[in-house]
């Protein structure tokens, strides 16, 4: 518990950055005390005066804390040794996975059963959309099915030994809790962002410098102010990657046309493939001055179409985006089955169109955030999100100019991935730096 005094609160501004709940920002105060992973509900804390602030180039929304309110955070819950039977029932029922949208749910659960200690499926999910709790691993169920079996131990009709796994149980179909269960439930699991706070203090800051067009020739990237600016070590640009600076990702289906590989460049060269490509990488002492110098960084273009829906993208004169890779790169067969003239016909409404939908991405709750070091072996240390801890070390090898067996890639724990960090562009990017 914090109780928060007349002294801090007129600077007490805290923020919906993780699942929109309330974490606190830039106060040396709440720096100290509260750290970013510490989690509050605006509206079981009477939170006020709502405003829209623009924080590093990105919108979001603050309020104030009343003069001596009280803030349970998800220290205040529980502990490894005294875990809240919320947290015990999140190990076992499975409504933590990856963990990292944990400590919001499990604080969410706890204000609602502090008022409401018997409540139906439907107003636990009601309380987590009124208080934007966002999962991409479970697809709730398992969450709310612990929430229903730790208000039962709350209300005295169940024990904690009851929601407990039990290590007579067989392991298949059993409720045997993940490893890392305990310490995501405590908020003590320490993702890419934890890591990056035990780094050395003289550790090196990355900020990339992003196209914000989908389709372009590049000219020219003038780094040359960015350089001169504070803190800056140096400006990393594609012409000076050491190796082939191209990560070649194999397109894995039968139907892909084109020469079977995806071409990607670590960073932009001679052409924009798509809005987001990596043209520069900033390093400098703080995270402010590589963001800063980032944003110094001059990009001069040929602005191409852009195409931005399949019709567009296959004309015959469109120019192929990928190069090697036609912009109508997979084969769908055409499969008919019976005629189907007469039932349209028998039909009271027949639509007739062109119909095509966006791609959709995986969608991971926590960004892309890495540490790379020479190791005490002599060895490239990468940490990470990879999911494919192998082939990450060879598809980046040659990209950067390293020997594989001189690349060692470790996993952090990791907040939902879901396929996309196979891709070992960004790996690639914060090895170029080294190498």
């Amino acid at each position: 518990m914090i109780i928060l005094n007349k002294a801090y609160i007129s600077d007490f501004l805290v923020n919906t950055i993780i699942n929109n709940k309330i974490s606190v920002l830039e106060n040396e105060y709440s720096k100290k005390y509260l750290p970013a992973q510490n989690i509050i509900s605006k509206e079981d804390f009477n939170l006020t005066e709502r405003k829209i602030l623009n924080i590093n180039g990105l919108e979001r929304a603050t309020v104030r804390v009343p003069e001596y309110s009280t803030v349970t955070t998800i220290e205040g819950i529980g502990t490894p040794q005294n875990l809240h039977p919320i947290q015990q029932a999140f190990i076992t029922y499975g409504a933590v996975q990856c963990g990292f949208c944990s400590p919001g749910f499990i604080v969410s659960s706890y204000a609602l059963l502090q008022k409401n200690p018997n409540p139906t499926r439907e107003e636990i999910r009601d309380c987590f959309e009124k208080h934007r709790n966002i999962c991409r691993c479970t697809g709730y169920k398992q969450i709310v099915d612990a929430v229903m079996a730790a208000a039962k131990v709350m209300r005295g009709e169940a024990t904690m030994k009851d929601i407990t796994y039990s290590k007579d149980e067989p392991i298949y179909g059993s409720s045997r809790p993940k490893p890392a269960a305990l310490a995501k439930v405590c908020g003590i699991c320490d993702y890419g962002d934890d890591v990056k706070l035990k780094m050395p203090p003289d550790t090196a800051h990355l900020a990339v410098v992003l196209s914000e067009v989908p389709h372009a020739n590049i000219i020219s990237i003038d780094s040359s102010e960015a350089e001169k600016m504070p803190g800056v070590y140096r400006v990393l640009l594609g012409k000076n990657v050491k190796g082939t600076n191209i990560i070649a990702n194999p397109s894995n289906h039968p139907r892909s046309r084109g020469e079977g590989f995806n071409y990607n460049k670590v960073i932009a060269d001679k052409k924009i493939n798509k809005r987001g490509d990596i043209v520069a990488v900033v390093a400098a002492d703080t995270e402010e001055h590589a963001r800063a110098a980032a944003k110094a960084v001059k990009q001069n273009l040929e602005i191409l179409p852009a195409y931005m829906n399949l019709l567009d993208a296959v004309t015959p004169d469109a120019i192929e985006i990928f190069e090697g890779i036609p912009n109508f790169h997979g084969m769908q067969p055409m499969i008919k089955g019976e005629d189907t003239r007469d039932v349209i016909d028998a039909s009271d409404f027949v639509v007739e169109g062109s119909f095509y939908s966006q791609h959709e991405p995986h969608l991971p709750i926590e960004p892309d955030v890495m540490q790379a070091y020479w190791d005490s072996d002599g060895m490239m240390t990468i940490q990470c999100k990879a999911q494919a801890v192998g082939m990450t070390r060879f598809l980046i090898s040659s990209a950067i100019g390293i020997p594989p067996d001189k690349i060692r890639i470790i996993i952090n724990p990791t907040g939902g991935s879901f396929g996309y960090s196979v891709f070992s562009g960004t790996y690639a990017v914060i090895g170029g730096f080294l190498s």
